[in-house]
């Protein structure tokens, strides 16, 4: 009607003749195999949304469907059914679109599904079944597009997606996480427009946790062997919520519902899109389910993208096989415990994480904001966690906690270790370490910004680190850290030197406030039989070695010489611990890189070592 009114549709044989049912303009127009065919739209009035369907006949005719809702139209009906109208679907080799467009009452939650290659409305019902039935009568092979119009879509049961080549998108998502608990900005309300509720259930589950089923039915599953993945599978433009909005006063922080807003298991590619969950127990929760055979649980190609994850227990949890996935830009605030909690196998980038006042009620080390354990490789970078665990009267919970494991196999022997790349974080606020690091593997760091320059209160608490910005507490960590600033409250008592805020990192350069010269230990370490390296620390003092025994330079370069004694033998060993020098009686002042040991195979009356930093 508004194109009859204000426009014309026309194509290069000239105007046409539109035909309305009130809401689609349709245009028929015979052509040649093989023409160049374009539809142009014109109006005076402002659009709100123009969708086209382009279905292929047979018979060389091309039929036009062109919906138009101007911006001033709102709703059709006094019962202000939320959805009008069919956007531009995926378009098959059989000439339909393959999807569809669902829309919810408003003032009684039944909704409707309305076929994008008949516009009938194929389903009408409660939220979950309707689009449970959509899901189910996408064709195969192809799948199709599922789109949930602007409204609230209250949940009985799980959204199932157990077959390939699915996409539910809604329209927009992504409200401001940070005040939906203030008493003028309660809620999800007014900030994003598709919004599904699922209360105490999965809001959304994809994947398979049956049996493996030969032969392949309905194309469900793909079958190869015990596993069965789903394939293909995208989210987009959603929010999720574990609790109804409401008018009553806003909720308290620690409100959630059980169940996951995502949960995925045997499924490969799967893509999810500026997605917004709050208020359940776990945000987004990948792999594992129950305790069975891992390989069974595997998610393989899994790429994150923009997600908001608010009040949940936890954020992202992760175990069992999941591996190849890529994650950008991850917004967290007030998640109980973990924002992301990953039990890694190998190939994860996460890339852009900003989280505020996750974790303050973690009770153990597993509850760190950034909890991540590999057996092979992962980038993690351009992190800021601006906690207030030092105020909140928390278990000692470290703001990132890195687990490096060894795989391999007891015929073969190891294989690889666990191997993390950080680069660019700004970490504060923690009664415990802002970095610490266990296993057997290595971790480089570069540019971290731990700490506050004072006590001043930041991001609601305190951004001081009370215990250490690194700690490598072992025991076979190798941790280097490169360039930025660390301020920890152990370097402000008393006598402290500034090493101890590195605790036992093998290679430490340009790190602000940060002293290359720290206390060298009488004796060094403890005593080690010969060949194996105990650690020497940072210097600027002098102290005698122990007989039979190895010490490797850790921290920084040193100064080290070594005088006095009877019967003295001193080796140097890089860091194979290859002889370099040996049968030596006193050694002058000499630079020890950073990894090479200093060992004292005999002597009768101890020398006296002297140690400086670099």
């Amino acid at each position: 009607n508004h194109l009859s009114e204000h426009g014309a549709v026309s194509s290069k044989a000239g105007k046409l003749n539109p035909k309305s049912d009130g809401q689609h303009l349709s245009v028929h127009q015979e052509h040649a195999k093989g023409a160049a065919l374009r539809l142009s739209v014109k109006t005076n009035g402002v659009l709100g949304h123009v969708g086209c369907r382009w279905a292929y006949h047979v018979d060389r005719a091309m039929a036009f469907s062109v919906l138009l809702l101007a911006a001033t139209l709102v709703q059709v009906s006094s019962s202000d059914v939320s959805g009008l109208g069919t956007p531009a679907l995926q378009i098959g080799r059989d000439g339909q679109a393959w999807g569809f467009v669902l829309g919810v009452d408003r003032t009684n939650g039944t909704v409707w599904a309305r076929s994008a290659s008949t516009s009938a409305i194929e389903f009408v019902g409660e939220a979950s079944d309707v689009i449970n039935q959509c899901v189910q009568a996408l064709p195969y092979p192809g799948g199709g597009t599922i789109f949930l119009r602007s409204g609230v879509y209250t949940l009985a049961s799980p959204v199932v997606i157990d077959r390939s080549s699915v996409e539910i998108r809604g329209e927009n998502s992504g409200g401001d996480l940070f005040f939906t608990s203030d008493s003028f900005y309660n809620g999800f309300r007014n900030k994003t427009a598709t919004v599904l509720v699922a209360v105490n259930i999965d809001a959304i589950q994809i994947g398979n946790g049956e049996v493996c089923r030969t032969p392949n039915p309905q194309g469900r599953f793909f079958n190869n062997g015990t596993r069965c993945l789903v394939l293909g599978v995208s989210l987009r433009d959603l929010g999720i919520t574990g609790m109804a909005d409401s008018s009553d006063a806003p909720l308290p922080d620690v409100n959630y519902t059980s169940g996951a807003g995502i949960r995925v298991q045997k499924a490969d590619t799967i893509r999810i899109d500026n997605v917004d969950v709050r208020r359940k127990e776990h945000g987004v929760m990948l792999g594992q389910v129950f305790d069975h055979f891992e390989y069974d649980h595997v998610i393989d190609v899994l790429t994150i993208n923009n997600l908001y994850l608010g009040y949940n227990l936890y954020g992202l949890w992760e175990t069992g096989w999941v591996s190849n996935v890529r994650i950008r830009n991850i917004f967290g605030y007030e998640n109980q415990r973990s924002l992301i909690h990953a039990e890694t196998k190998y190939d994860w980038l996460v890339d852009g994480v900003m989280s505020q006042a996750d974790g303050n009620s973690g009770i153990a080390e597993t509850d760190a904001v950034l909890y991540i354990t590999t057996r092979q490789d992962v980038t993690i970078r351009h992190v800021t966690i601006a906690s207030n665990l030092n105020e909140k009267g928390s278990a000692a919970v470290p703001l990132v906690y890195i687990g490096l494991g060894l795989a391999g196999s007891p015929s073969t022997g190891e294989w690889y270790r666990g191997h993390v790349k950080m680069d660019t974080l700004t970490l504060f606020g923690t009664n415990a370490d802002a970095i610490k690091v266990v296993g057997t593997g290595f971790l480089d760091i570069r540019n971290l910004h731990a700490g506050g320059t004072g006590d001043q209160a930041f991001y609601g608490g305190p951004a001081t680190i009370t215990e250490r910005c690194v700690n490598a507490a072992g025991p076979d960590t190798d941790v280097t850290v490169s360039g930025g600033f660390c301020h920890s409250h152990l370097t402000d008592i008393p006598g402290a030197s500034r090493e101890a805020a590195m605790y036992n990192v093998s290679k430490v350069s340009d790190v602000r406030n940060v002293s290359p010269v720290g206390l060298l230990p009488a004796p060094f370490s403890e005593s080690q039989t010969l060949g194996v390296p105990a650690t020497i620390g940072l210097g600027g003092s002098t102290a005698v070695p122990t007989v039979g025994t190895c010490y490797v330079v850790r921290g920084v370069d040193i100064l080290l010489g070594v005088s006095g004694g009877t019967a003295v033998v001193v080796e140097l060993r890089d860091g194979d611990h290859q002889l370099v020098f040996g049968g030596l009686s006193n050694l002058a002042p000499t630079a020890i890189p950073v990894g090479w040991n200093v060992c004292f195979p005999t002597f009768e009356t101890p020398p006296t070592v002297r140690v400086g930093g670099s």
